[in-house]
Parts: C-alpha cells; sequence; structure tokens
C-alpha cells in the first residue's frame, strides 16, 4: 500500500474514532463460507442475524457453517437464515453471539440524505476482525442503486468485498446508506451498492418494523418525495409509501397487504398511471411485484398474497414531466373486473398542492363551465396560415372522464373565414383516431 494511502486510512481511522461511540451501532463483520464476503449484524429481539448478498449463500452454501469475525476479532458460527428478491440474505448466529448486534434502522428522510451526499465510505471487515476505510465518491444514484469509485486511483474492487457497507458522515453521525452487492462488469474501480432503504423495505417483514421507513401518518409532512397514504379496497390494503423521482424516471414504491384471507390480485400497467400537479401525465412501462418485473403488461397473475403479508410493488415511470408533485396516481387491478385504485396529492417539495402560488396561474381570457368541467382560453397564436388555440381543461368536483373530437372543433374568424381542427394535444399526448382524452383522467382541480 502507498504511503498517503496509509496516511489517508490512519486519518480516517482517527477520525471515525472521535465519534464512533456517539452513534448508532450498525457493525460490520467478515464472512467466511465457500468464498469470502462481508456483511452488516442486526438484531431481532434477543436474536442476531448477518445480513449479507444472497450470492453468497447459493446453492450448496446454504448448508455450509457460516465462520463470523466481528469487531475487536469476536468470532461466531452462523447458518442461512432466508433469501430475498434483490440478492439479499440472512445468516442466523448460531447460540450465544457475542457480536455487538442491534435493532438499528435507516434514516427517516434517507432519499433526501442521498440526494445531497456525493462523498462517502466503504468499511471493509477484515478476517482478523480490523477493518478498512475506503473512500468513495457517489459517481450515480438511481432506482437500480447507488455506483460508487473509489476516491484512490490505485484501488480497485474485488469479489470478495461483497457485502461491505457503505456510509456517510452525515452532520456528526454515520450514516448507513448501503451494501456493495458487485463489481462493475467493465470498470474494477467501480462497485454497485444497494440503496439501504429499498434493503428496509424488502426486509421490513422479517425485522417486524412496521413502522417503515419514510411512512409518516397522511397528517404528517413528510421530507422530500417521501409520503404515505393507504387505500382500502376489494379485501386488500394498499399503501404509498414514497416516490422517487429521478430526471425523467419516476417509480413508486407500495405495499399491498390482503386483510382477510390469502389473496389473488391481478395488477396491469395498461390504465396504471401518473398524473401530475401542471397537467402532464405518463403511463406505466413496468410493474415488479415482489421483485419479479411483469410479463405480458401484467404481474400478480400467478402470485397469492398471504393474509396479513405487506407485498412490495414498484410502479416504474418513464418521460416524466418536470413538476412539483403529483395530483393523482392510478393503480390498476383486476378482480372480478377491472377496478382502479387512486392515490392523490403527494408532493415532490414539502409543499401541498394547494399551496403553488397564484403567480403560476397564467392569465385567462375568457372561462365557461358546462357539464362539470371549466374550460379556460389562455391564449390564441397564429403565425402564417396556421393557429393554435392553448386551452387549459379542469374537472371541477370529481375526475372527470372527457373525450375531446377534432371534428366538428372549428374555428371561425371576425370575417367570415374558418377552418377545422387538424390536429389535438392533451398534456403533450397528440390526438389519435380524430380524438384526445379517451383513455385519460382529469385529476380533480388540476387545470390540463
Amino acid at each position: 500500500m502507498k504511503i498517503n494511502n496509509i496516511l489517508r486510512q490512519s486519518l480516517l481511522h482517527g477520525f471515525l474514532v472521535l465519534f464512533y461511540s456517539t452513534l448508532t451501532s450498525q457493525n460490520t463483520v467478515h464472512l467466511s463460507i465457500i468464498e469470502e464476503g462481508r456483511g452488516i449484524l442486526r438484531s431481532r429481539g434477543s436474536e442476531c442475524f448477518v445480513i449479507t448478498p444472497g450470492h453468497l449463500v447459493m446453492n450448496e452454501a446454504q448448508a455450509r457453517i457460516v465462520n463470523i469475525t466481528g469487531e475487536n476479532r469476536k468470532k461466531s458460527i452462523g447458518k442461512y437464515e432466508k433469501s430475498f428478491p434483490g440478492d439479499i440474505a440472512i445468516i442466523r448466529i448460531e447460540g450465544n453471539s457475542n457480536q455487538n448486534c442491534s435493532d438499528w434502522t435507516v434514516a427517516k428522510n434517507y432519499t433526501s440524505i442521498l440526494n445531497n451526499v456525493f462523498e462517502g465510505y466503504l468499511e471493509i471487515r477484515n478476517e482478523d476482525g480490523s477493518f478498512d476505510n475506503e473512500l468513495v465518491v457517489l459517481r450515480n444514484k438511481s432506482d437500480e442503486g447507488i455506483s460508487i469509485q473509489a476516491k484512490d486511483s490505485g484501488f480497485e474492487f474485488s469479489k470478495g468485498m461483497s457485502g461491505s457497507s457503505l456510509f456517510s458522515n452525515i452532520g456528526g453521525v454515520k450514516t448507513y446508506l448501503g451494501m456493495l452487492l458487485s463489481v462493475d462488469d467493465e470498470n474494477s474501480r467501480i462497485g454497485n451498492v444497494f440503496q439501504a432503504d429499498d434493503m428496509d423495505r424488502i426486509m421490513s417483514e422479517f425485522f417486524g418494523n412496521n413502522k417503515r421507513i419514510n411512512s409518516p401518518s397522511n397528517t404528517e409532512r413528510s421530507d422530500i418525495g417521501e409520503n404515505l397514504q393507504t387505500v382500502e379496497q376489494d379485501g386488500f390494503k394498499f399503501d404509498l409509501v414514497k416516490i422517487k423521482k429521478n430526471g425523467s424516471n419516476a417509480v413508486a414504491y407500495l405495499n399491498i397487504t390482503s386483510i382477510n384471507i390469502d389473496g389473488l390480485l391481478e395488477i396491469r400497467e395498461r390504465a396504471t398511471k401518473y398524473y401530475d400537479v401542471n397537467g402532464g401525465f405518463a403511463d406505466a412501462v413496468n410493474l415488479r411485484l415482489s421483485g419479479k418485473d411483469s410479463y405480458g403488461g401484467k404481474v400478480g397473475d400467478k402470485f397469492t398474497f398471504p393474509k396479513g403479508v405487506a407485498i412490495p410493488l414498484e410502479i416504474h415511470f418513464q418521460n416524466v414531466p418536470e413538476s412539483d408533485g403529483i395530483a393523482l396516481l392510478e393503480l390498476a387491478i383486476y378482480n372480478k373486473g377491472v377496478k382502479i385504485v387512486k392515490f392523490r396529492n403527494v408532493e415532490f417539495d414539502g409543499r401541498s398542492i394547494s399551496d403553488k402560488k397564484n403567480d403560476e396561474t397564467p392569465e385567462v381570457k375568457q372561462t365557461m363551465e358546462e357539464d362539470g368541467f371549466r374550460f379556460d382560453l389562455i391564449k390564441i397564436k397564429k403565425s402564417g396560415n396556421n393557429v393554435v388555440a392553448f386551452i387549459n381543461i379542469t374537472s371541477i368536483n370529481v375526475d372527470g372522464l372527457l373525450e375531446i373530437r377534432e371534428r366538428a372543433t372549428k374555428y371561425y374568424d371576425v370575417n367570415g373565414g374558418f377552418a377545422d381542427a387538424l390536429n389535438l394535444k392533451l398534456s403533450g399526448k397528440e390526438s389519435y383516431g380524430g380524438k384526445v382524452g379517451d383513455k385519460f383522467t382529469f385529476p380533480k382541480g388540476v387545470a390540463i
């Protein structure tokens, strides 16, 4: 190891010791099974477990004794307990554990923290109980995880480092960000990290984390991108945990629980939509139920929802417009007929939708109300022989349905001339078959 690297590691170790004892205990371990790996300890009552990548305990490794080494060279043995979607596994420590095991939780404002942190360190526990901290840069954050790269140009990630923990110092607090799962196929200086909030959500039933991270009550204000709403419908409970937006992509995270029986429920991409507060919308492009992606535009058709067990669902959207939040999220389910589960007014920036400033509303030239809708004429632009009329349409009392047709939509000028409409564009989508709105919901109170 280079001299400057030794100094850097020593300084970092010394810095960590200054505040380490005051922090929530999240302790890492070294694992030896068929191959080398790492993990992080977490308790459940009086029991102690290791969270580690699932690929370390695949096939014959599940029957092997796991040799575990923690801080201060503490030794334990463990056995494979359970696997979860996303390449996560849990190892149960056998007998009376002397490891420093605690029931820690992920930061409630994890999403906000991750959006604003760009550096951290990877804690790599060694076989002798010591540990190395490798300073890293968070290169990319997406719904698929966190991409990290060592600040030391000579450092490369290796296969045996899987399971090492990514931390960052947030206001003097050691904050867990996730677990190293793999090394980039083309560049060994880049590692792929599973986000801590996704890990916690997937394992929440096992560890009894019924509160769930990022899940304030309906009456609470929450951090950026974090909300919870609950809808009960047709014997199921639908919990909207959070919505994460990254550029033009968005993912809605839900938990679905069958309330009274082992239930059957099919969820469909078609008619699952996202409407923002500015009148934009996007269709679902993928569903992921308990780690399995949709096939044929649906999930759940060959799945049983065990009574009382929360099953994670992800809804993926692309080409999502810029906005302050979501006015309406529609989830299409099939349970003795197609039905729609609705979530409303999800915030991105801490403001409720009703808090939008009046100066954000465009000046209206003329207004008329008809059949429960308000039609606001904003402006008419003429360029040569072409004319475009800009109108906002708002459903007044309910989530409304309205079809608008090119045929019979006409323009008459003051000299007696006229022209027929040749195209309609509703919330950025052009007409098809001479109409728009036939597969669109007008969220109550939102100008489209």
